[in-house]
């Protein structure tokens, strides 16, 4: 994050009122250190109006404290600052960036990304929320060539003229388990080194998809997502995601009880 001034972190100011920034930045040090990925960061962004931004900054901010974003290492927010060097910030819209990792690792950016959306519904013009590494922030994507300024991407409801979130669909069937309470999303914290063994990562907790449920399948069914399929006008996403998701909740828990 570097050096900034304290008033600007984990402040009640809101990004439409402030001028002074860039940025408001909001950090828990227990849940940065818990999900530093080390060098392979990475960032899922939602935009908004800034006649949302204020709104939606405070839900973040709540959510992120209450320990209801697992992976989310810290967050910051465009403000209403003006600059001459950075023409684009004049715009309108402005946005949340999530900061998260390893970057590498698909599964786990996915299974947070889809906990993000959960949390903080989120609309889109085009029916996307991305996720893009902080190389290819560096480095400058689309500058250097690459047509793709993204390394993944989780399809969200389309944003309508009034930017309601009246569709948005759940992502989890929590009901059917009896309860409203969302039960304790598992420990996400980064992947073991590659030296792992076959073995030890069979017991391992770091991404308990190995065991329970077909990790490729999610990953492949995630991407396979796209409005442009036929079934796509009245469902956001495939149900099959969410009963691996489910089932990988469940066996979770079940495991976890079973130590106690």
């Amino acid at each position: 994050m570097g050096q900034v001034d304290s008033k600007f972190v984990n402040s009640d100011l809101k990004p439409s009122e402030v001028t002074e920034t860039p940025w408001l930045y909001e950090k828990n040090d227990e849940l940065a250190q818990k999900f530093n990925p080390g060098k392979d960061f990475g960032k899922w962004t939602m935009y908004f109006s800034i006649d949302e931004i204020d709104q939606k900054w405070f839900e973040a901010r709540l959510a992120y404290n209450a320990k209801k974003l697992p992976g989310i290492s810290d967050m910051k927010v465009k403000t209403a600052y003006k600059s001459e060097d950075d023409p684009a910030n004049y715009s309108t819209t402005k946005v949340i960036i999530f900061y998260c990792g390893p970057a590498s690792d698909e599964e786990k950016m996915l299974i947070i990304g889809r906990n993000l959306v959960q949390e903080i519904p989120y609309t889109d013009k085009f029916g996307w929320i991305y996720y893009k590494s902080d190389r290819q922030t560096f480095q400058g994507s689309r500058k250097t060539g690459n047509k793709k300024n993204h390394l993944y991407k989780l399809p969200v409801p389309r944003k309508t003229v009034e930017g309601n979130h009246e569709n948005f669909p759940p992502l989890l069937p929590f009901s059917d388990l009896g309860t409203t309470s969302r039960p304790a999303l598992p420990d996400i914290s980064p992947v073991p080194d590659v030296s792992t063994t076959a073995e030890d990562k069979s017991d391992s907790q770091n991404s308990f998809f190995d065991t329970q449920v077909d990790r490729q399948a999610f990953v492949q069914i995630t991407r396979s997502q796209s409005h442009d399929s036929k079934d796509s006008k009245d469902s956001f996403y495939d149900p099959k995601v969410d009963e691996i998701l489910q089932q990988a909740f469940e066996q979770a828990e079940k495991e976890r009880s079973q130590k106690k």
